[in-house]
């Protein structure tokens, strides 16, 4: 999953790193302070939800916007996730290149106040991470497995990565 998402996120003019376990997450959030995390809420050692209870207790992070790249399905692990935790935006596995990108650009978006929209040209100098990873300086980090070829993904680690792209 990692080379997938350091594959598709550097193509969108990203820079990545990762990290596959939600303890490294925590460690990288801090290092890094991301404008963006993508989280995969099934993250061996500390899952999804113990790193958003960390997160959210942390002063240096608790603010960093985030996004769920998960196997979880279901409309209803869906509804519940977003409506009790602080993620914006929730993007299944198998997913599609473009709705990731899509989701990236719409949560950086909200946080500036500038509209956005992909393409790979622009970026706006804001940092991503997610997962169990972190990036900054435009870095992107991801973990996990990957599963097809290249525009789909599956698996159930962390991305978390550098810039945001808005055009």
């Amino acid at each position: 999953m990692l080379d997938l998402l350091r594959l598709i996120l550097e193509r969108a003019g990203y820079i990545f790193s990762g990290v596959q376990d939600g303890a490294k997450a925590l460690e990288m959030m801090r290092m890094v302070q991301p404008d963006l995390i993508l989280l995969d809420l099934m993250l061996p050692n500390l899952d999804g939800a113990e790193v958003l209870l960390r997160k959210k207790k942390d002063p240096a992070i608790r603010d960093i916007p985030v996004i769920a790249v998960t196997a979880l399905v279901s409309p209803f692990d869906q509804i519940m996730w977003k409506r009790h935790t602080e993620i914006k935006e929730y993007v299944t596995k198998p997913f599609k290149r473009q709705d990731l990108l899509d989701a990236i650009a719409r949560v950086l978006a909200e946080g500036s106040g500038v509209h956005a929209t992909l393409g790979g040209e622009t970026t706006s100098g804001r940092e991503t991470t997610s997962g169990g990873e972190t990036t900054s300086g435009g870095e992107t980090t991801s973990g996990g497995e990957t599963t097809s070829g290249g525009e789909t993904t599956s698996g159930g680690e962390t991305t978390s990565g550098g810039q945001t792209a808005s055009n």
